[in-house]
């Protein structure tokens, strides 16, 4: 679907807030295709793993 299909159906959302959320996909689609890098990038060491693993609200 186009960001011209998509904006048709847009619904009641308002309008700056839409182009806001569509740059952001757009630049989400950029990073995946590796046309852009990233603004930041959360590294995880093994220690900060098993620290996180005991929290009961993350499945595996």
């Amino acid at each position: 679907m186009s960001v011209q299909q998509v904006a048709k159906t847009r619904g009641r959302m308002k309008s700056k807030l839409f182009d806001k959320l569509v740059a952001s996909v757009c630049e989400g689609g950029a990073i995946l295709r590796g046309e852009a890098n990233p603004s930041r990038a959360l590294a995880i060491n093994g220690r900060q793993v098993k620290r996180i693993r005991p929290i009961k609200t993350i499945r595996r």
